[in-house]
C-alpha cells in the first residue's frame, strides 16, 4: 500500500477556515482540505490554495490558471483565469486574454474594457481608470460616466465628485452633469443643494442643475435648514429655500431659526418675524418671540409676556412674568410669584393663585399653602 504523506500548514489558517475546521493538506505536491476529522472534504487537486481572507474566499491555483474557493470548499469562481483580483463579495477582476474584465459571481461581464485601477463605490457602483481618466459604471453593466475625469470619487449618497485640471464638479447617480469640473469648492445641503465657489465668490445651484443664485456671494451660513443668510460688500441678505428666492435686502442685523415657512429677523436687539415670502408677519419690537399653537405667538416686550396672533392682536395681556409652552390645549403662566392656567385662546381658566402647578396630558396638580387641588381640562381647554 502506498504511504501518502500530510502536511498540514496551520500556520495558513484564516479565522473563517478555522472556524469551519478546515485545514489545508498536500498530497503528491497537490492541495486539497480535510476537516478536523481528518477526512478529506476538498480533494487534493489544486497546485496552491490561498489564505481564506475577507468574504471568506482564496484564491485556488491549477494547470496556471486561477480560480476563488469559499470557506465551506465550493468552487465560487471556475478555475480558468490568468491572474484575478477580489473586488467584493460579489464582484473580480479576471484577466483572460491578457486584459482584464470586472465580472460577477455569476460571470456577467460588467466591464468588458482593459482598465488601469478599479475601485467599489456605495456597493453598486464601480469607478476604473483608463488611459489615466475616470469613469464610473453601474454593477448591472451601465456605463454611468465614460472615462473623462482625471479622478471619481463618491460624495455623499447619492452623488460623485468630479474633478479635472484641479477644478471640481459634481455628477448624480444617473451620470446627469450638476455642476462641470469647473469650480474651487462644493457644499452639499440638505441632499440636494449645492454651493459652489468659484473665483472666489459663492453661487447655488439645486439638485436638477438649476442655477438658483449667480456665484456673486463673498459668505453663504445656513439659518436651519430652510434659510440661508447671504453676505456681498459686508450687506447681509436672506435667501428662503422654500420660496427659492431672496426675501430680505440688506435691512436687519441678524437672522434666527423659527420655523420651515418663518424666520425670526434682528435689528437694534429687537425682534420681528417674517414668512418664506418676505412679508413681515409680527414687526420689530419684541425681545422673545415662541410659538402658542399654530397661528399664535407668545412674546416677551420688557420683563411681560403675552400672546398675540398674526395680525397682532392681543390674546392674552402683557401682564405676566411668563407664559409657558402649550401643552396640549392649556400652558401654565406666572404673574409676580404666583401660578395660573391660561388656554389655547387666550382665556385664564385657572387664576393665577397657586405656589406650584405640574401640569401634564391637560390634568394640573395645583399646590396653594401646601393644599393639593386636581384641576382637570377637556378639548376646548376648559376646566371639567
Amino acid at each position: 500500500m502506498r504511504l501518502l504523506c500530510y502536511t498540514l500548514l496551520l500556520c495558513c489558517f484564516s479565522t473563517t477556515m478555522f472556524a469551519q475546521q478546515y485545514f489545508p493538506v498536500k498530497v503528491n505536491q497537490k492541495w486539497g482540505l480535510i476537516n478536523k476529522q481528518g477526512k478529506v472534504v476538498v480533494k487534493p487537486i489544486y497546485d496552491a490554495i490561498g489564505d481564506f481572507y475577507q468574504y471568506g474566499y482564496a484564491i485556488v491555483q491549477k494547470a496556471g490558471k486561477v480560480g476563488i474557493m469559499n470557506d465551506h470548499g465550493q468552487i465560487i469562481l471556475p478555475v480558468k483565469f490568468n491572474d484575478l483580483q477580489i473586488l467584493d463579495s460579489l464582484i473580480f477582476g479576471v484577466v483572460t486574454q491578457r486584459t482584464w474584465k470586472i465580472i460577477d459571481i455569476n460571470e456577467k461581464i460588467i466591464l468588458d474594457n482593459d482598465y488601469e485601477r478599479v475601485k467599489i463605490w456605495q456597493k453598486s457602483y464601480i469607478g476604473f481608470s483608463k488611459r489615466g481618466k475616470w469613469g464610473i459604471v453601474h454593477l448591472s453593466g451601465k456605463i454611468i460616466s465614460p472615462p473623462m475625469y482625471d479622478y471619481i470619487s463618491p460624495f455623499q449618497e447619492n452623488y460623485f465628485k468630479t474633478e479635472n485640471n484641479d477644478k471640481f464638479g459634481i455628477l448624480n447617480k444617473e451620470g446627469k452633469v450638476i455642476i462641470s469640473p469647473s469650480v474651487d469648492q462644493i457644499v452639499l445641503h440638505h441632499k440636494t443643494l449645492f454651493f459652489y465657489q468659484k473665483d472666489h465668490k459663492w453661487g447655488l445651484i439645486n439638485h436638477l442643475g438649476k442655477n438658483l443664485l449667480k456665484s456673486q456671494w463673498s459668505k453663504f451660513r445656513f439659518v436651519g435648514r430652510h434659510f440661508i443668510k447671504l453676505t456681498i460688500n459686508e450687506q447681509h441678505y436672506l435667501y428662503s429655500i422654500h420660496s427659492q428666492k431672496i426675501i430680505s435686502k440688506k435691512q436687519y442685523d441678524d437672522y434666527i431659526p423659527f420655523s420651515k415657512t418663518q424666520i425670526l429677523f434682528k435689528s437694534h436687539n429687537k425682534l420681528g418675524l417674517i414668512n418664506s415670502s418676505g412679508n413681515t408677519v409680527l414687526s420689530c419690537k419684541y425681545d422673545e418671540i415662541q410659538s402658542y399653537g399654530k397661528t399664535q405667538y407668545r412674546v416677551r416686550k420688557g420683563k411681560k409676556w403675552g400672546v398675540i396672533d398674526q395680525k397682532e392682536t392681543i390674546i392674552i395681556p402683557f401682564d405676566y412674568a411668563y407664559i409657558a409652552p402649550l401643552q396640549k390645549e392649556v400652558c401654565v403662566v406666572r404673574k409676580d410669584k404666583f401660578y395660573g392656567i391660561a388656554n389655547f385662546k387666550g382665556e385664564l381658566v385657572a387664576a393665577a393663585k397657586y405656589d406650584r402647578i405640574e401640569l401634564k396630558n391637560n390634568t394640573a396638580r395645583a399646590y396653594q399653602n401646601k393644599q393639593l387641588t386636581l384641576l382637570t381640562f377637556n378639548k376646548e381647554g376648559n376646566l371639567h
